[in-house]
């Protein structure tokens, strides 16, 4: 058996080099791309630009300005004062050094004491030691504690110098700043102090000034921990938001321009920042618009080759993208903003899942919502939440299945509840307000998005040529003109392609490809034996064969041409591609064996009979749909010269039509595996024993077939 598309690498991505050449290769694409790219720039500009004003701080208003849509802002100004209040309340930072200061506090003590002692040695009068004190001491002292010290004995000395250090000891196990009045306070205390000692005055308010002018400050201001703690309360603060209202006055013309103008045509995105940032904003916009179109095109790339391999795909996409965009932008000034965007791309999605399939229209529905939200002023990117979860929806819904009748009205209901909850949800959970009146146009434009996209689709499937599930069901309709003039002009014909489409719908089923596109397929794919219907045996009906009367090669040719007529009639009716396939690939280049034969019978002596003319053009099956079509006919066509059907003749018949196509290379391009075949092999086999199957033979036929024949006074033998 020769090897099956199955068996080679599964066809997935196109090679890059591939799709910049089916990019560039195509006039049609490139522009499409150019076009869409560009449509969408200049709505981004247009945004951009706006009702922009070049206003400073100070100036005059010469217009009115009022906001486009509901937003928020800074109040830079309150911000800012909240910001001074929070550094003026943080506390300074000191750093403590207790036990150093302790540790210095009594060794300027002891120098008193040892001074001290030293100046009574050296002196002998009160008066020359209160002066000698006064220069030597390291404290500054009153002149009736020098005089006290010069006077008393060395234990009333020691009593003083002993209280003086407990004095001050006990005051400096307490922190003392030394900022503000920290060391006043201490030294009063320590007076408070020494109303406990039991000791004469004189010595006690000794003592008490000794250590009132040795204690110092323990715990130094940190002005780079303050500084540290200030930018840290500062960087607390909550910026003050302000909110502004749809059509809310943001300025009158003639009023000064404040900072909480600017703030506000900040928020709203109308203030003119210089050339040089409209130049980058311009730059940036344009950027992301091929990124995103360069993201979407490298998913088709990947995982959708099919729609990049089509003409009119991409320009679809890329038209939905630029519509999304264009009709946000239409909606700017209006109040139901919100709703007309959901329900644009909604509606959008819902073409996109008709026409293409659900995985596209749910990806693309993100992408729309953002171009929504470039393209249109009053947008929020909050609701570019709302709109993309709108989009998927919608294509979930749509994609279900279904009439086209049952689509929109389950799709339209589904839209409807949907928006409406996506304007309270997405409201609520960001603290926007909303209103019964927003959930109301919400729903009403989320009902209108289906009917409207079905409208779409049916003035774009035509054009487009692109084959839906709906126009399929469409093209599956007896009532179909060209099937009538087919069951009229050509009933065996007819006959067999309702066979084929039995055989082949069962046996897509059974491998998981497309059965309805199969079953219009069987129903469309010989349509071209209309313009010469009694050429094929299954239209002749006793009549004589004309072919008899034409050499090989020439009936050959008329029998082969049935392919190329249907195409023609397949274009002149304007069948979709996918359809027009099974027209062109049904027979693959399959060899028209009996006048192939009759060619061989009648040639002469050494006379050669080339092949090629008794071959069908192709090409040969390049889908699975396809090659079960291809598999189906052959075998149908067989089934009637089955003069016993039981289901071992049955099932070797089948085998041995599908092996003599695969070793004729039929299906080497579809992507038909041996294990579809063996599925498929086994669908056939149970299907036409279903349709040949015994039936009870009543009494009239038995009798029938009894009765002697007529004789020549009642008519002719049969």
């Amino acid at each position: 058996m020769r090897h099956l598309p199955g068996d080679k690498p599964p066809r997935g991505a196109l090679p890059l080099g591939r799709l910049l050449q089916l990019v560039t290769r195509r006039p049609y694409r490139t522009a499409a791309l150019v076009v869409g790219a560009g449509l969408l720039f200049v709505l981004v500009y247009v945004r951009i630009l706006g009702e922009r004003v070049p206003w400073q701080i100070g100036q005059r208003a010469p217009r009115d300005i009022r906001a486009h849509a509901f937003t928020n802002y800074v109040d830079t100004e309150a911000t800012e004062r909240a910001k001074a209040e929070a550094r003026a309340a943080t506390s300074p930072v000191f750093k403590p050094r207790i036990a150093a200061a302790a540790r210095a506090t009594d060794d300027t003590i002891t120098s008193v004491l040892e001074l001290t002692r030293n100046v009574r040695l050296d002196e002998t009068t009160p008066i020359a030691r209160s002066a000698r004190l006064r220069d030597a001491l390291p404290a500054k002292l009153s002149e009736d504690t020098r005089r006290t010290l010069a006077t008393i004995s060395d234990p009333e000395l020691a009593i003083v110098t002993d209280k003086a250090r407990r004095l001050a000891a006990e005051r400096m196990k307490q922190e003392i700043r030394d900022r503000g009045s920290e060391l006043e306070k201490a030294r009063r205390l320590i007076e408070g102090s020494a109303a406990a000692i039991k000791e004469p005055a004189p010595l006690v308010d000794a003592a008490v000034e000794i250590a009132q002018q040795t204690i110092q400050p323990n715990s130094e201001y940190d002005a780079e921990g303050t500084a540290r703690a200030q930018d840290q309360a500062e960087a607390a603060v909550n910026p003050e938001r302000k909110t502004i209202d749809r059509n809310e006055l943001v300025i009158a013309a003639g009023d000064t321009v404040e900072q909480v103008h600017i703030d506000m045509l900040n928020a709203l995105g109308l203030l003119t920042h210089g050339e040089t940032n409209l130049a980058s904003r311009l730059l940036a916009s344009g950027a992301t618009i091929v990124a995103l179109f360069v993201v979407f095109g490298y998913y088709l790339h990947r995982f959708r080759p099919k729609y990049l391999e089509r003409g009119r795909c991409d320009g679809l996409i890329v038209g939905s993208f630029v519509m999304a965009a264009f009709v946000a932008r239409l909606g700017a000034k209006g109040a139901a903003f919100e709703a007309t965007d959901l329900a644009a791309v909604a509606a959008l999605a819902i073409v996109l899942t008709a026409l293409l399939d659900t995985e596209v229209a749910m990806l693309a529905s993100v992408f729309m919502a953002f171009f929504a939200d470039m393209a249109a002023p009053e947008s929020d990117p909050r609701l570019i939440i709302a709109a993309a979860t709108a989009g998927v929806v919608a294509a979930f819904a749509s994609g279900a299945g279904g009439s086209r009748t049952s689509m929109v009205a389950r799709t339209a209901m589904v839209c409807g509840v949907t928006n409406a909850f996506l304007i309270a949800a997405v409201s609520t959970v960001f603290g926007l307000p909303v209103e019964l009146r927003q959930l109301a146009t919400a729903a009403l434009f989320g009902l209108l998005a289906a009917p409207l996209a079905a409208g779409a689709i049916l003035v774009l499937e035509r054009p487009l040529r692109i084959v839906t599930e709906v126009r399929l069901l469409e093209l599956s309709s007896a009532n179909e003109p060209i099937l009538k003039r087919l069951a009229l002009e050509a009933p065996g014909t007819y006959a067999s392609s309702i066979g084929v489409a039995n055989l082949a719908e069962a046996a897509a089923d059974a491998v998981g490809a497309d059965a309805l596109l199969v079953r219009v397929g069987a129903y469309y794919h010989d349509i071209g034996k209309l313009k010469r219907p009694y050429y094929f045996i299954e239209n002749q009906q006793g009549a004589a064969n004309p072919h008899h009367r034409l050499t090989p090669n020439l009936s050959a040719r008329v029998i082969i041409s049935h392919v190329k007529d249907g195409l023609e009639l397949a274009e002149e009716i304007g069948l979709p591609t996918e359809v027009r396939d099974f027209i062109a690939q049904h027979h693959g280049t399959t060899l028209a064996e009996y006048v192939y034969d009759r060619a061989l019978q009648e040639a002469g002596p050494g006379e050669d009979v080339l092949e090629a003319p008794f071959r069908y053009p192709g090409p040969k099956p390049r889908s699975r749909e396809s090659g079960i079509l291809m598999l189906a006919d052959t075998v149908e066509a067989a089934s009637r010269t089955l003069g016993n059907p039981n289901p071992d003749a049955i099932r070797t018949m089948v085998h041995n039509l599908v092996r003599h196509k695969i070793d004729d290379a039929q299906l080497d391009e579809c992507t038909l595996t041996f294990a579809d075949i063996h599925a498929i092999e086994d669908v056939f086999a149970r299907t036409l024993y279903a349709t040949f199957h015994q039936r009870i033979r009543y009494p009239a036929q038995v009798e029938e077939e009894h009765r002697p024949p007529l004789n020549h006074r009642n008519g002719p033998p049969d």
